[in-house]
């Protein structure tokens, strides 16, 4: 083979070589991890917690009143390929574990921030919209990880510096017509008036090639092959 062709040929395997590492070096990558700068309730009545910050997130019935919660982030400025919540749940009532769903919220920040009368039209856009996920939450630790539409919005959302919400809604009671007269749901993060922030996980997007890169990584692929197959003819 005469220098030039080795030179092409050797020139060919480097790139394929280098794009393959590039992919791997992103799938590499570390989370990147957000935590909830709001949370809470609101119920049926359009009522919720006073004016704090990390509370509950009840989801269910009680008292007469169904619960809806939510949770609020700062996205920050990326391009992810994931997106997780971790969430530490306490089931209440007797129905053991139920299926909650999370959505798109579309009120805006001043609907939910220094009031404890958000009013029904909040709560109702709590547990509607563009379903995120859903996940079955008892008294497990469980990771919920978004939908192709929930990672839209998130990437959508990020950088903008706005908080980002997201509601959740107790399926289970919807389900079975249980309504108000229902005592039961869970705790998404957890009992207690005050809470820690919830935990997202944000997972980098990984690079995509472009077709001609895809062409040059096949092309080396297929001359390493052809190196090999010839060395063990030899």
């Amino acid at each position: 083979m005469s220098g030039h062709k080795y030179l092409v040929l050797n020139r060919t395997i480097g790139a394929a070589l280098m794009l393959a590492g590039a992919l791997v070096a992103g799938a590499a990558q570390a989370d990147t991890a957000s935590y909830s700068q709001w949370q809470g309730w609101v119920n049926s009545n359009g009522n919720g917690p006073e004016l704090d910050k990390l509370s509950n997130m009840y989801t269910g019935a009680q008292d007469g009143a169904l619960f809806n919660s939510y949770a609020a982030f700062t996205i920050p400025a990326g391009s992810y390929g994931s997106v997780t919540l971790k969430l530490n749940p306490m089931s209440f009532g007797d129905m053991g574990p139920v299926q909650i769903g999370l959505y798109d919220v579309s009120t805006p920040i001043d609907g939910f921030l220094n009031t404890v009368k958000f009013g029904a039209g909040v709560y109702n856009d709590l547990g509607s919209g563009h379903q995120y996920a859903t996940a079955t939450l008892g008294d497990d630790a469980v990771s919920v990880t978004f939908n192709a539409a929930g990672l839209a919005d998130v990437n959508a959302a990020a950088g903008s510096g706005k908080l980002f919400f997201i509601g959740f809604t107790n399926l289970t009671l919807d389900a079975n017509g249980l309504g108000t007269d229902a005592f039961a749901g869970v705790y998404i993060n957890g009992l207690d008036r005050s809470r820690p922030p919830m935990e997202m996980d944000l997972g980098p997007a990984l690079p995509v090639p472009e077709p001609s890169a895809w062409a040059t990584l096949l092309a080396g692929l297929t001359l390493i092959g052809a190196m090999a197959l010839r060395r063990r003819q030899a």
